[in-house]
């Protein structure tokens, strides 16, 4: 009778550990669940945010009189949301007075690091930036338009069961296009005054 209590009573033990053990599987499964359902949500939420240029410098002085490697102007980007789209955003910066540049301007499509024409160039940059790179032979007072597109992509570095989720919240992906940013160059001969270097911002 005593070992068939002591046996009782070991089960009954057993039986509660068991039962705390669950309890707090499913306490940390809820949680589990609780913070993925909020980070997809998240993510959701940035592919609704617009894509948005800033150029942080948007007036510069371009020197004739020195001798100069050229002027440089930072093209920030928000409003991307994967690694994917960051490497893909198409840059467009086109003259609205001429400017030196020919044609249509420059283009910086998916999958080039630079694009180049004449005394102008683009280059990528990193997390969706980009550099416009410029020289000039004659003075005047040059202004341009920049803008930006890009094809929404999901983030590959999700498990396919979460990237599964996150294409129920999201839906269709879409190509976006940014706000048109001008910025402006004064090219002058200025003997003797020493040209303002160009503000790097990233």
């Amino acid at each position: 009778m005593k070992k068939s209590m002591i046996y009782f009573v070991l089960y009954l033990l057993l039986i509660t550990e068991l039962m705390i053990v669950i309890s707090e599987r499913d306490e940390l499964e809820a949680k589990d669940k609780q913070i993925r359902t909020k980070m997809l949500n998240d993510i959701a939420g940035s592919y609704k945010q617009p894509l948005r240029l800033n150029i942080p410098n948007k007036k510069s002085d371009y020197n004739l009189s020195t001798t100069q490697s050229g002027i440089a102007i930072a093209i920030n980007s928000t409003g991307l949301v994967s690694d994917e789209e960051k490497s893909a955003i198409e840059f467009s910066v086109k003259p609205v007075n001429g400017g030196g540049l020919d044609g249509d301007g420059l283009l910086l499509t998916a999958g080039m690091d630079s694009v180049e024409n004449g005394n102008f160039k683009i280059v990528r940059g990193a997390e969706g930036s980009a550099v416009f790179f410029a020289k000039f032979s004659s003075a005047g007072e040059f202004s341009y338009r920049v803008s930006a597109s890009v094809q929404r992509k999901f983030p590959t570095y999700l498990p396919s069961y979460l990237l599964d989720e996150l294409k129920a919240l999201v839906g269709n992906l879409e190509v976006v296009t940014s706000n048109t940013e001008e910025f402006f160059v004064s090219a002058k001969s200025t003997t003797g005054v020493q040209r303002k270097e160009a503000v790097f911002e990233f």
